[in-house]
C-alpha cells in the first residue's frame, strides 16, 4: 500500500483494531471511507469481515480514506465497489486497509487477533471476484441442485436417509446437472489462499460473493457435497475438470470443514495435521504457511512475529513437536531433498506435499515394543537422539512410497505378497484415479515395510 498520501494512527492498546466505513455511493462514484478504532473488549458497531485474495499488488486502485489519497490492490478496490450500499455506510473490515502492512510490529499483534477478528464479524464475505462470464450461469445451475435436495429430502421421514442411494434416474438427473458452469468457480485465487481456511472456518456465518450475486457458504457446501463426496458420484462428474480437478478437491474440503465446524464440536486439531492439511494452499510471506493456521490450534508452539526467519521457524517447529510435545510424527512428513540451512529432522512446511503418511512414529504406534522413546537434543541442537535397538544393517534402501502420477501403472509385487495383494484389490474400486494413487502408495507400504532378521 503506498502510504504517501495517507498515514496511519498508531493503535493505543494490542486489543484495539481499526474497523472501515464505507461511504454509501453509486457503482461509478469515488470510493470514500474511514477507519474508526475500536477496542475487542468493549462496545463495538457489528461489521462484515472481507476474505479475499490480494491479487498482484503492482496494479493498484485508488481509494479516499480519512480524506487522503489511499492506494489498494485491484481485487480490494473491485470488492468495495460491490459491496458499497447505494443509500447508507457499510461497515467492513478488510485486512490490507485496517492493519498498516508497513509496520511488521502492528502486524505481529494484530495477526494475533485475526481469529478473533473473523469469528467476532456479522458475516464474512468471501469475495471471488466480479461477475466474469465464466460465473454468469453459476447461480441458476446452482439452483438445480439445490431444488434436487430439496425435494429428496422432503421426500424423506427422517434427515439421515439423505445418504440412502440415489436410484439410477436420479443418478442421471444428477449427472445431467450443468457441472460446467458450477465446478470452474473453484478455478479462483481465492480458493488457493491459506489465509482463507482460518477466515472461513471461523465465519458465523458466510457469504460467497461475486459481482453483486451472492450465495450462503453452507449451502454451496451441502450442495455438492452430496453427489461429490456422500452418494460416490465424483469420478463420473469430476473426470470432466482434469485441469482443475486438485482445485475443486481443496474447494470441497474448505467448505466441509466450514459446514463441519458450524454442526459438531470436533476434538482440537493440531497445527502439523493443519500444515498437511493446507500444502495445497499458497502464502504470500512464507511466515504466514504457521500465521494463517495458529487461530485454529489450541497449542501453539509460538506466537506470530513477522520479524523471524522463516527457516528458523520451521527449525522451532521441530524442536517443539519431537522434544516438548515428544511426537515423532513430523518425522514421516520429511521428504527429500534436505534444505540447506535445516537438520534432516526439521520440517520445511513450504514445500509439504499433501499426500498420504505412515504415521510411522506416531504416540500410539507399538510396531517397535511397548518401550517409549524419549527424544532429546544434542548441546548444539543439531543432532535429534532417541534411543533404539540395532536389528540389521540397510545395504540398500527405496523410497516408502511412490508419487505416482495418473499415467503410471500399478505395480506388480513380489510373488509372496500377491494374494494379499489380489484380496485388497478386489475390496478397491481400483478405476479410481484417488485409490490409484492410494493402492500404489499401499502395495509399496504391503512389500517393503517386511524385513528378514
Amino acid at each position: 500500500m503506498d502510504q504517501t498520501t495517507f498515514t496511519y494512527k498508531r493503535l493505543e492498546s494490542a486489543r484495539n483494531i481499526r474497523i472501515l466505513r464505507l461511504e454509501h455511493g453509486q457503482v461509478n462514484d469515488e470510493i470514500k471511507c474511514s477507519l474508526e478504532h475500536v477496542s475487542l473488549d468493549g462496545d463495538y458497531p457489528e461489521y462484515e469481515a472481507i476474505s479475499y485474495a490480494w491479487g498482484d499488488k503492482t496494479r493498484s486502485c485508488q481509494v479516499v480514506l480519512d480524506g487522503a489519497k489511499c492506494n489498494i490492490t485491484a481485487s480490494l478496490f473491485s470488492a468495495l465497489k460491490h459491496f458499497r450500499k447505494p443509500s447508507e455506510a457499510r461497515i467492513l473490515w478488510a485486512d490490507a486497509l485496517c492493519i498498516d502492512q508497513e509496520s511488521n510490529g502492528e502486524k505481529t499483534h494484530q495477526v494475533k487477533r485475526m481469529a478473533e477478528i473473523y469469528s467476532s464479524a456479522q458475516r464474512v464475505l468471501v469475495w471471488l471476484g466480479p461477475d466474469a462470464e465464466s460465473l454468469e450461469n453459476f447461480v441458476p445451475s446452482m439452483s438445480e441442485v439445490i431444488n434436487f435436495l430439496l425435494e429428496k429430502y422432503s421426500e424423506r421421514e427422517r434427515p439421515q436417509q439423505m445418504l440412502a442411494p440415489l436410484t439410477p434416474s436420479q443418478r442421471e438427473q444428477v449427472l445431467g446437472f450443468k457441472w460446467k458452469h458450477i465446478l470452474p468457480v473453484f478455478d479462483r485465487p481465492w480458493f488457493t489462499r491459506k489465509w482463507v481456511v482460518q477466515e472461513l472456518s471461523l465465519a458465523k456465518e458466510a457469504m460467497i460473493c461475486y459481482g453483486f450475486r451472492s450465495i450462503p457458504a453452507e449451502t454451496l457446501g451441502i450442495g455438492l457435497k452430496m453427489p461429490l463426496k456422500v452418494w460416490g458420484m465424483s469420478n463420473k462428474i469430476l473426470d470432466q475438470f482434469l485441469d482443475i480437478r486438485h482445485k475443486i478437491n481443496n474447494g470441497l474440503d474448505l467448505l466441509n470443514q466450514y459446514c463441519m465446524r458450524r454442526y459438531t464440536d470436533d476434538d482440537p486439531v493440531g497445527l502439523l495435521d493443519l500444515l498437511c492439511y493446507t500444502s495445497n494452499f499458497q502464502c504470500t510471506e512464507q511466515l504466514d504457511h504457521f500465521y494463517s493456521l495458529l487461530g485454529l490450534v489450541d497449542a501453539k508452539p509460538f506466537e506470530p512475529d513477522y520479524a523471524c526467519d522463516f527457516l528458523d521457524l520451521c527449525l522451532r517447529f521441530a524442536q517443539w513437536h519431537l522434544v516438548d510435545q515428544q511426537n515423532g510424527r513430523i518425522l514421516s512428513e520429511i521428504d527429500n531433498p534436505k534444505t540447506a540451512g535445516l537438520p534432516s529432522w526439521a520440517l520445511n512446511v513450504s514445500k509439504l506435499q499433501k499426500a498420504a503418511n505412515l504415521d510411522i512414529l506416531k504416540p500410539g504406534s507399538s510396531a517397535g515394543g511397548n518401550d517409549s522413546s524419549e527424544f532429546k537434543l544434542s548441546s548444539d541442537g543439531n543432532i535429534l537422539m532417541f534411543p533404539g535397538k540395532i536389528i540389521d544393517t540397510i545395504i540398500n534402501y527405496e523410497p516408502i512410497y511412490a508419487r505416482v502420477s495418473p499415467l503410471r501403472p500399478l505395480q506388480s509385487p513380489p510373488a509372496e505378497f500377491k494374494p494379499l495383494w489380489a484380496l485388497y484389490c478386489h475390496q478397491t474400486d481400483s478405476n479410481s484415479f484417488g485409490v490409484q494413487l492410494y493402492v500404489t502408495w499401499t502395495l509399496d507400504v504391503v512389500w517393503r515395510v517386511p524385513v528378514r532378521l
